[in-house]
Formats: C-alpha cells, structure tokens, sequence
C-alpha cells in the first residue's frame, strides 16, 4: 500500500482505512484541537486521561505523540505511539476509541501488526462483508 487508501474504496483492514499522509495529519489535527480547547478536561481544568492495559500512557485522553496510521472515519484510529509507557516500546501499535477511555494495545511494531494481520489473513480468522474485514465471530 502506498499512501493510503482512497476513502471511497473497500477497506483491506479490520480496523478501517489505511490513511495516506494528508489523512494522518488531518486526523491528528483533530485530536489535537480538541486537546488544546480542553475537551478532554474535567470540571476542575485537569485532562481526564485514558486507560490500558500498562503498555501505554494514561496521563492525557489523547496524547500528540499518537500517529494516526488507520482510521474508521468515525473517530477510532490505530496509532503509531511515539511515548509509550514504562514497559511500552516507542513505535508500538495502538488502538484509540473516540468514545471510550480505554487504550488497547495491538502489536509491538508496525511491522509485528502486518505480520500478525498476514496470518490471520491466511488463517481465515476474517470475513470480508459490506466492504470491509471482520473479525470471525467464534461460532462462523
């Protein structure tokens, strides 16, 4: 894939659209108004912050150093996390909901996603459906 993906096509991911360069920024542009207008803040002025599961940090709802490489277009990214947590490593693929403070950690490396993507591809842990890839329900 090279720069993306165009919107209007099908998706080849499970978690939504590979953005091209001018979709990261965009995206991280969004975030970060919000940040900077405080709409991750609490009544006292303080960010909310997030959680996970320790691999990555929980200080700030949204952290810039979180690289938007996916996107659903509704306002859940993958992120390449340039600050990860002790025990993290920088480069590490996230996965950030925009309704929900929960982070999930996905794969050590963007590599180590593709990889992991590769075989469950081939394994047929997926199903292509309304232009886009799911994840096999156990049952299927």
């Amino acid at each position: 894939m090279h720069n993306g993906q165009f919107e209007e096509r099908y998706s080849v991911m499970p978690y939504g659209q590979f953005l091209c360069l001018e979709g990261m920024i965009r995206e991280w542009n969004y975030w970060k108004e919000l940040l900077d207008t405080g709409d991750f803040n609490e009544e006292d002025g303080n960010d909310c912050g997030c959680a996970s599961d320790g691999l990555i940090r929980t200080e700030l709802w949204w952290n810039p150093k979180w690289i938007p490489i996916a996107s659903d277009l509704s306002g859940d990214s993958l992120c390449l996390d340039l600050d990860p947590a002790p025990g993290g490593q920088v480069g590490q693929i996230i996965f950030i909901c925009h309704d929900d403070g929960c982070r999930g950690f996905i794969a050590k490396s963007w590599r180590e996603w593709l990889e992991q993507l590769a075989t469950d591809l081939e394994a047929g842990k997926y199903i292509y459906e309304k232009k886009r890839l799911y994840l096999k329900k156990p049952n299927e």
